[in-house]
């Protein structure tokens, strides 16, 4: 959870509790829970005038 929270900041013990029962149902169908962050890089030129 402490991982998930530095990825998108503090959550609310609301939240947290919903967050723990996906991961926790996650976990009881598949036996896994992986956290994956997808990240894409975006590159740019400046035109000659």
């Amino acid at each position: 959870m402490a991982y998930i929270a530095s990825m998108i900041g503090p959550l609310t013990a609301e939240q947290e509790a919903a967050a723990r029962a996906a991961v926790q149902a996650r976990l009881d169908a598949e036996g896994a829970f992986r956290v994956r962050k997808h990240t894409v890089l975006i590159s740019a030129t400046r035109g000659s005038p």
